[in-house]
């Protein structure tokens, strides 16, 4: 890592710390919290052993393993809230839809129960839906992005009851496909 690199990482992690009041306050505790040990060391290492009091050993203490969590919080929430995956507005998807936008990758959410269902495992899958099944319903990915996995599997237009797990499927598309709803997917019918 050369100088210019880590000097840009500081000040994106001082950038994103400062746009973040949680981040912020976090780590304006933990340098307080770190300044009052500077002070506490100052006076422990003025002082002779026997007369430090047990309460002040106990304040250095505390202050300084407060200050260095606190000091190190206020960064580790910034960084979590910068990688963060933004969802795609409501709107925007409505508008995609009109629009009926290019997908470039789709994905299908299987949801089983691997006590009653063990063949719908990712480890265990050949083909997007079962064997016997033709087609399968699949959704945009980018869509389904960020969202909270029962939420997905809610917009995909699957079951959210008995969920113990989730296989999911990501592939691009690389050959044209029909978007469907309720009337799409007749007319697809009647095509075939």
């Amino acid at each position: 890592m050369s100088i210019k690199e880590f000097v840009d990482g500081i000040s994106t992690t001082l950038t994103l710390l400062i746009s973040s009041p949680v981040s912020a306050l976090l780590s304006l505790v933990g340098l307080a919290l770190l300044l009052l040990a500077g002070g506490l060391a100052y006076v422990a290492a003025k002082s002779k052993p026997d007369e430090l009091t047990s309460s002040i050993k106990a304040a250095l203490f505390l202050s300084l393993v407060g200050g260095m969590v606190f000091s190190g919080a206020g960064p580790s929430v910034a960084l979590l809230r910068a990688v963060s995956t933004p969802k795609m507005p409501t709107e925007q998807a409505m508008k995609n839809l009109e629009t009926n936008a290019e997908v470039k990758h789709a994905i299908r959410l299987i949801s089983y129960n691997p006590g009653v269902e063990p063949g719908r495992a990712l480890d265990r899958l050949t083909n997007l839906g079962p064997p016997e099944q033709l087609y399968s319903f699949v959704a945009s990915y980018d869509e389904l992005v960020g969202h909270k996995v029962l939420d997905a599997l809610a917009k995909a237009g699957d079951t959210t009851k008995d969920v113990r797990r989730v296989s999911a499927i990501i592939f691009p598309l690389n050959t044209p496909i029909f978007p469907a709803n309720a009337r799409g997917l007749l007319q697809v019918v009647q095509e075939i």
